[in-house]
């Protein structure tokens, strides 16, 4: 089934006591990556023989796609090796372990996303051998799904690199470069994956609250484009940390890869899309925050009139024409004083109070819409 052209097996050549995986957890992001590390042993004409391609690889079965198909799931429905299986349900049950550790009540679910291989492979070969190197790169040339598009990073007498999309190729006696290349390949994989992934949760995110625009859904999501925004920064300052680290080799290795899969302007572009996005969540919610005032002033409106209205009935209990009329002349106010000017007093100065206060509320009703 996994045969090198559908006719070579290179299961004899494989070198189990020396294949490895590593479950990487990034705090950071709270993410966890599978590392495969596969080793074979070829001499130089079964290689030579395994390499040898003048056509486009359409059935994916040349040295790359093979390898690639022993551990990355194309579709649903794509087989892979026995190993490769056991791994993968073996970092399943080991990443939910350490989710239960922060979560024990949760009914926690992972999934390996389908075709998210990127594999490099290093060959312990003489740089300088004209025809293997150009039976190397053709070969990962034929494996790539876009043609064309290989960047050359380094090629010299003892080190040959080249960077495409989905397979990358070193050719090195010295195993040195072996350590010093692989973490470069490994974060730019990273960086590649983590930006995309990020940017394809925010469409979906914005598709949600375009459906459902409600207050409470918009103060959730909120919370969450806020988390997003961290995530990003964290993303953005462990790229230039990596960056630091890699000293010499940024400007020389990391640097075109970083241009030619436009990781900077996919962070830029990550983060504007994020920063307008909260902006907008902001405007929906100051919007819903003025109807819900509205509609408390319209309330608040409606209870000021009805306690106008008590008021005005305790004014026709006490401060009716007969009572006013009768105090006056008990008490003896009427004496030396115009006594209809007091009435009329009495009687125009609730009216006109009233009449004030709902012209008052009217205006700063209409005012504040």
């Amino acid at each position: 089934m996994f045969c090198v052209n559908d006719e070579f097996d290179i299961s004899d050549n494989l070198l189990p006591k020396e294949c490895k995986f590593d479950l990487i957890f990034d705090y950071r992001l709270y993410s966890f990556i599978l590392v495969y590390e596969l080793v074979f042993e070829f001499e130089e004409a079964r290689l030579m023989q395994l390499l040898g391609t003048d056509y486009k690889d359409q059935d994916k079965n040349n040295l790359y796609n093979t390898v690639r198909n022993l551990l990355v799931k194309e579709h649903n429905d794509s087989q892979i090796s026995v190993w490769a299986s056991q791994v993968i349900e073996l970092a399943k049950m080991k990443t939910i372990e350490c989710l239960k550790l922060i979560d024990n009540k949760r009914n926690h679910e992972v999934k390996l996303l389908n075709n998210t291989g990127n594999i490099t492979f290093f060959y312990q070969a003489d740089a300088a051998n004209q025809g293997l190197k150009e039976a190397i790169f053709n070969c990962n040339t034929q494996a790539e799904r876009v043609s064309y598009n290989q960047t050359i990073i380094l090629d010299n007498d003892k080190v040959s690199y080249r960077f495409y999309s989905r397979f990358h190729s070193i050719i090195s006696n010295d195993r040195s470069y072996y350590h010093r290349f692989f973490p470069i390949q490994y974060h730019i994989q990273y960086m590649w994956f983590s930006t995309a992934y990020f940017i394809n949760l925010m469409d979906e995110l914005n598709r949600r609250i375009l459906i459902d625009d409600r207050n409470k859904s918009i103060e959730k999501n909120r919370v969450v484009i806020d988390e997003y925004i961290n995530k990003f920064e964290l993303l953005r300052i462990q790229n230039q940390d990596m960056k630091s680290l890699f000293e010499s080799d940024n400007n020389k290795i990391y640097v075109p890869m970083e241009s030619k899969w436009n990781i900077c302007n996919a962070l830029d572009n990550a983060q504007s899309y994020v920063a307008s996005f909260k902006d907008y969540l902001e405007r929906s919610y100051q919007r819903r925050m003025e109807s819900t005032n509205t509609k408390q002033s319209k309330i608040l409106f409606v209870i000021s009139c009805i306690q106008l209205m008590g008021l005005v009935s305790i004014w026709n209990d006490y401060l009716s024409l007969s009572k006013v009329r009768q105090f006056m002349y008990t008490t003896g106010i009427h004496k030396d004083s115009q006594v209809e000017f007091v009435l009329s007093i009495n009687t125009w100065f609730p009216i006109v109070l009233f009449v004030g206060l709902l012209g008052f509320m009217l205006y700063s009703h209409y005012n504040s819409r």
